[in-house]
């Protein structure tokens, strides 16, 4: 979610500024020839993450991007970088902004300080006002990601802190729709990496950031999320004439990445040709691509020296991008063809809070965003918790923001379906589902699951509330998901 302010206009302006080089002398009017061709894997997400995804003839609109947006490839302030946590990087906890327990830990709706088990020696964030960065931790499997990450009076702060899990779908999810970027995805998703240059054509999409007179207001697959700018009718874009957070884009077959000047240039466009780029937050004034801080893909300036050709390549991918209006299909990282699994599909139960101790009073677990579980500790009798959710309006404005009240789905339940709930856990410990109607009557229940169990059943047709809970006996730590998907057609929808 990117700040609003004056320096990304300034940005704006400087970066429009192609006849006059920097320091008085001409532009270069000569780039390296092009690269042989290169092949990768990616090495952010699933295979079958959409970020690594490749749509099959895919249909393309006809609304340009606003040419007075300035095309820009951000690889300074405001874009971020990747540090990795090695074996023995010693731990860190980062405090909130104000010196307190006081991050926001998406997805868990909850305000806290956050230990960080390794936490590379090197990190160092954007020096935007976003502050953005991101740890990848092999060990755990999970990708760490920052918004306002920074070191005063040699203590780390943040306002914003998710943990995702390195192997996901790189987007937000129907449990977890949260992330450090508007739509729900991480500062890293899409970005050109510095370990990619030299490949002929990237491996993924990449990430869009458009001014916001390119938006109207509400997500579409597979963003979850936009940001407080649209909520509240700053998205000025007209119907029509703009584009949803999580749109694809997509250069024509028939644009000629070959004819640009620059070779990263080419590169950009052979993997705007094959994967496109995916809308995922808001400028002020600018069309940006993101890239790795110092990663070199920028060749604006080349020791001080203004490049005309680059700004004109650069201006030329923008001016042909145009959104996707649908696929024939999707081929993963390996080339196999596959079928994303849309909100409906995916595990529509998150486990965040608030719980409640069953019969009243504070429940003693809480939900943990990296475990992705919620947490009992030890107790010497027996306890329980209950939680309830309701089902999301979808004729509320802003209605994807229901769900972060922890009380309402991000996708409904589909009345009469058949759905399987898993129960996914350590310890000894057990859950279940009742189902209520607009009375508060109880009107079904699954089995009570241990980790490790599952039920299939179908949704009743007038249950409209759902209660979950949770019991644990007397004894040591557990934790427990409880997980619920369906493969109804109607949820797909």
């Amino acid at each position: 979610m990117n700040p609003i302010i004056d320096r990304r206009r300034m940005l704006s302006l400087l970066s429009s500024l192609p006849v006059v080089a920097l320091g008085g002398k001409e532009a270069a009017d000569a780039a390296p020839p092009s690269t042989p061709p290169v092949t990768a894997k990616p090495t952010l997400f699933s295979p079958q993450s959409l970020w690594n995804a490749t749509p099959v003839d895919p249909l393309l609109g006809d609304i340009p991007i606003s040419p007075a947006q300035t095309p820009w490839i951000e690889e300074g302030a405001y874009a971020s970088r990747i540090f990795f946590a090695a074996q023995d990087d010693k731990p860190m906890t980062i405090m909130g902004r104000t010196g307190g327990d006081d991050i926001q830990v998406a997805n868990e709706g909850v305000w806290r300080a956050v230990d960080i088990p390794r936490f590379p020696a090197d990190t160092m964030p954007a020096t935007g006002t976003d502050g953005h960065c991101a740890i990848v931790d092999p060990a755990t499997g999970l990708l760490h990601s920052f918004w306002q990450l920074k070191k005063v009076g040699g203590q780390w702060r943040a306002t914003k802190y998710v943990a995702s899990p390195l192997a996901g779908t790189g987007f937000g999810t129907a449990s977890n729709p949260d992330n450090v970027r508007a739509s729900g995805t991480s500062s890293v998703a899409g970005m050109m990496l510095a370990s990619e240059r030299g490949l002929a054509v990237l491996p993924h999409a990449l990430a869009l950031c458009l001014d916001l007179s390119s938006f109207s207001s509400g997500p579409v697959f597979p963003a979850t999320m936009e940001d407080y700018k649209g909520v509240h009718g700053d998205y000025t874009g007209k119907p029509g004439q703009s584009f949803k957070m999580g749109t694809l884009f997509l250069l024509p077959p028939h644009f000629d990445a070959e004819a640009l000047h620059w070779e990263e240039a080419r590169v950009i466009a052979r993997t705007l040709k094959r994967h496109g780029a995916y809308l995922v937050d808001a400028t002020i004034g600018t069309a940006s691509l993101s890239a790795e801080i110092g990663s070199g893909w920028s060749k604006s300036s080349v020791d001080g020296v203004w490049q005309n050709s680059w700004a004109q390549d650069v201006k030329r991918i923008f001016g042909a991008l145009r959104a996707v209006t649908s696929v024939a299909g999707w081929l993963d990282a390996n080339g196999a063809p596959f079928t994303p699994t849309p909100w409906g599909w995916q595990n529509i139960l998150s486990m965040r809070g608030p719980w409640s101790a069953a019969g009243g009073g504070s429940a003693l677990g809480r939900y943990d965003g990296a475990a992705d579980m919620l947490l009992v500790p030890a107790t010497s009798a027996p306890c329980g918790m209950v939680k309830r959710l309701v089902r999301r309006d979808p004729g509320q404005t802003a209605s994807w923001r229901q769900w972060m009240t922890g009380q309402a789905f991000f996708s409904n339940p589909v009345l009469g379906a058949e759905y399987r709930l898993a129960a996914v856990g350590v310890g000894a410990i057990e859950g279940r589902l009742l189902f209520l109607n607009g009375e508060y009557r109880q009107v079904g229940a699954t089995d009570i699951l241990s980790p490790g169990g599952g039920q299939t059943f179908l949704w009743p047709a007038d249950a409209t509330l759902v209660e979950m809970q949770i019991d644990k006996p007397a004894g040591p730590q557990a934790g427990m998901r409880l997980e619920l998907t369906t493969r109804d057609p109607r949820a797909a929808a």
